[in-house]
């Protein structure tokens, strides 16, 4: 057997990619999905066609010797499931479990500590972008995504365009902040981005 041999050939991976490309997954999850497939044929040494349900349960038993969480475990999981099923047609599936997600709540500042996290910021901008997280309840990916159009000052509400799933929301922030997010907008006379 040649030493590539069991790698996927170029058709069926852009075929994959195509098929995400469609379902309009984002280029990280398009990234992620193709490095899982290439890793998997690594580990099994064969062609995608003589791949087994055991085999493929061999590889994730093997991410989880491997410590990967089980977020990475249901990342590996659905690019197998999306690569052997949706494309190569393959029907078991319906045999290999997903990894089980903990369930922790999360670290919860109380309004002291926020309090104070924010009086040790001395960067204007910066304390206004961590107001605004806190504020708010956004990612750090949406946050430097915000433009000035997106902020209803009236009501106090944030327009989220294409977050998390590729998904508009609507979330709003505190009165006192947004009299602080005015000034700023006026005195950097920001046009479009909020925070460069």
């Amino acid at each position: 057997m040649k030493s590539d041999e069991y790698y996927p050939n170029k058709g069926i991976l852009l075929r994959f990619k195509q098929e995400m490309k469609i379902k309009n997954f984002s280029p990280r999850t398009i990234k992620s999905y193709s490095y899982y497939i290439t890793e998997v044929l690594k580990y099994t040494r064969k062609s995608p066609k003589y791949i087994t349900s055991q085999d493929l349960k061999d590889y994730l038993e093997h991410l989880v010797d491997q410590n990967q969480s089980a977020s990475t475990l249901n990342i590996a999981y659905s690019a197998l499931k999306l690569y052997f099923g949706k494309i190569l047609h393959r029907r078991f599936f319906v045999f290999l479990p997903r990894a089980k997600s903990k369930k922790k709540l999360p670290v919860v500042f109380n309004k002291n500590e926020v309090k104070r996290i924010l009086e040790s910021i001395v960067n204007k901008k910066h304390k206004l972008i961590i107001s605004l997280i806190y504020s708010a309840g956004l990612r750090v990916s949406e946050v430097v995504k915000i433009k000035t159009q997106d902020l209803d000052f009236e009501n106090n509400i944030l327009l989220i365009r294409q977050s998390k799933g590729k998904k508009d929301r609507i979330t709003i922030f505190a009165q006192k902040l947004g009299i602080e997010l005015k000034k700023y907008i006026k005195n950097e006379n920001i046009q479009e981005i909020l925070f460069k």
